[in-house]
């Protein structure tokens, strides 16, 4: 082991020890840049399955995987079928072997999990990746979270709408990004579908080698959708100048996709693939473009993707003119609401102010009662006074004034 191997490996053995709920994408990219050393994918991914849920929104649907080994499986003949042609070259999928048992078993299990879905082969493929590196419920694990967490699921359903959607965005991609590449296919007539579709529905484990389909693996939990499509850019541009230079028809085409591109260096495409400006937004674009054709009717399969996004352009902008004047109106509403809050807090203040300055008259009334009723006696006393005066000492009149005086500062 030189020391390049011994640093990978430090850097790895570092982010293992510390508890996945920790780790970060930096400090995962960090060691995945150098590559996974061998024998270290196992726990790479069994700490990804925790990491993953830590910000998965909402949570899995909760479940009792031996509960769902014996529900009624209504694909029970198809996924038999389908054993003997998932992965037939490796021996641990052979027939009669472990691997064949713990893939029908998660698969039907899968079936019963998400309903909507059901079965499709491609999941064969997917959860045969997990069961090579994480045990039976570890690999079912990772499969539902890889479903859910990313969408994947819906690639997979019956009407395979999503992978449609995909298909056109990879249409686009090519377009914008290698126009070389897709003016060629054009003239040639070679669509998506006929080397992409076992390529996502594999999540490219079908015609590609395990190490490398196992390196998009590591990335592609790690970054999401955008990695699903930069791996095929990433493989065109690197095979662009052969195949515009070398691969004239149809035919020749599609078999060198499947045969010399399928041995890509996983290295240098990945390298090529991290140089790729492909964001979740322009992923959404391209899915917000096929869902107004679909809902307009201008789907053509004559019409190259590239005049069918001239078509519906003006729709496009239409679409975001009414999102940018739905934004506006919801600022407008959201300031009207911080209006009334205002309002409100200033009604609710007046309201209080009120209130005490009625507390305040309340307190007034009743001194001013007492004090009305204090004058009352004072005068009967003063009354009284003045009878035993006029009684007994005709002259202490003198005193009087002192006293009617008194009684008028009380009154006052």
């Amino acid at each position: 082991m030189n020391e390049k191997e011994k640093e990978t490996q430090g850097k790895w053995d570092t982010l293992l020890a510390q508890s996945p709920k920790t780790w970060t994408t930096t400090s995962i990219h960090t060691c995945l840049d150098e590559g996974v050393p061998p024998g270290y994918r196992r726990r790479f991914w069994k700490g990804l399955t925790e990491w993953l849920e830590v910000d998965l929104n909402p949570p899995l649907p909760s479940y009792d995987y031996v509960d769902l080994l014996v529900q009624p499986c209504i694909y029970w003949h198809t996924i038999k079928i389908d054993l003997h042609r998932t992965f037939p070259d490796v021996a641990f999928f052979a027939a009669g072997q472990q691997g064949q048992t713990l893939l029908f078993k998660c698969m039907k299990a899968y079936s019963a999990y998400d309903i909507e879905t059901g079965y499709c082969q491609g999941l064969g493929f997917v959860c045969g990746m997990f069961l090579m590196q994480l045990n039976e419920e570890e690999a079912f694990r990772m499969l539902c979270i890889v479903m859910f967490k990313y969408g994947m699921r819906q690639q997979y359903m019956h009407d395979m709408a999503n992978l449609k959607i995909e298909l056109y965005q990879f249409s686009r991609l090519v377009a914008d990004l290698l126009p070389a590449v897709y003016d060629h296919l054009e003239k040639h007539r070679v669509e998506p579908i006929f080397y992409t579709t076992s390529w996502f529905l594999s999540l490219f484990s079908k015609d590609f080698p395990l190490e490398f389909a196992s390196v998009v693996m590591d990335h592609l939990l790690v970054e999401g959708i955008p990695m699903l499509f930069k791996v095929p850019i990433a493989l065109l541009s690197i095979h662009q100048e052969h195949l515009i230079e070398n691969c004239s028809d149809l035919e020749e085409i599609v078999t060198y996709m499947h045969t010399t591109v399928a041995q890509t260096d996983a290295k240098t495409m990945i390298a090529k693939a991290h140089g790729l400006d492909i964001t979740q937004f322009m992923l959404d674009r391209y899915a917000q473009e096929f869902d107004i054709m679909q809902k307009h009717n201008i789907c053509d399969d004559t019409v190259s993707p590239v005049e069918q996004g001239e078509k519906i352009g003006f729709l496009t902008e239409k679409l975001f003119d009414s999102e940018n004047e739905r934004s506006r109106l919801e600022a407008q509403c959201e300031l009207l609401k911080q209006q009334l809050n205002h309002a409100k807090s200033a009604l609710q203040g007046l309201g209080s102010e009120n209130q005490a300055h009625e507390t305040t008259i309340t307190q007034l009334k009743t001194q001013s009662a007492k004090d009305t009723e204090e004058v009352q006696l004072l005068k009967q006393q003063l009354k009284r006074v003045r009878s035993l005066q006029d009684a007994k000492e005709p002259d202490t009149s003198s005193h009087t004034p002192q006293l009617h005086d008194i009684v008028n500062e009380s009154s006052l």
